[in-house]
C-alpha cells in the first residue's frame, strides 16, 4: 500500500509490480501463497525449514525495495 501500488487485496498490488523491476517477485508469490495456505486451510502445514524460507522470501523482497 505504502507504494501506491493499486488494488484491494495483495495478490492485485502484486500482479501490479514489473517481474523486470522486482526480480524477488516469483519468490514473493510463493510466500505469498503459503501464508493464505496457513490462512485459509486449517490443517496446512509446513516445516521449520519451510518457514524460514517464506521469511527469507519476505525479507528478500523488502530488502529489494528498501524497506529493511
Amino acid at each position: 500500500k505504502q507504494m501506491r501500488i493499486p488494488g484491494e487485496h495483495m495478490a492485485d498490488r502484486l500482479d501490479g509490480l514489473n517481474p523486470e523491476n522486482i526480480k524477488s517477485l516469483e519468490r514473493l508469490w510463493g510466500a505469498h501463497r503459503i501464508k493464505n495456505n496457513l490462512i485459509h486451510i486449517s490443517a496446512f502445514e509446513i516445516t521449520d525449514t519451510e518457514a524460514r524460507n517464506v521469511l527469507g522470501d519476505y525479507e528478500t523482497f523488502l530488502k529489494e525495495i528498501g524497506a529493511l
